[in-house]
């Protein structure tokens, strides 16, 4: 799957395809040519007002593992051109199998809870 944002507001451009997992692959293996069921291009997407750029030099993982107690992540991002919404909200999934502790979120500067 690939998304296209706009660069500025604007519509999101999808490229979706899917694929056949056979039953027996335990990884991601099967995401060959030959397993593609179907594709579809440029299908619009959600209206994009805003982007959010990932700062890489100062988003941190404490360990480079997650399976260490107390990892602590920090991500640090910019969103633009404009500000978001008061009544936005950005959701954070944790990777599979693992989970966020409750009530563990610091927020930083400019990021209101």
């Amino acid at each position: 799957t690939h998304v296209l944002n706009p660069v500025r507001p604007g519509q999101a451009l999808w490229y979706l395809t899917t694929y056949m997992r056979p039953a027996d692959s335990e990884d991601a293996s099967f995401l060959q040519e030959s397993n593609q069921r179907d594709q579809s291009g440029d299908v619009v997407g959600p209206s994009t007002f805003s982007r959010i750029l990932l700062d890489l030099h100062a988003t941190t993982l404490a360990s480079p593992f997650f399976d260490v107690d107390a990892t602590e992540l920090q991500v640090a991002f910019h969103v633009y051109p404009i500000a978001v919404s008061p009544g936005q909200f950005l959701i954070l999934f944790a990777p599979f199998g693992y989970s966020l502790l409750d009530r563990t979120f610091k927020p930083g500067d400019g990021f209101p809870l």
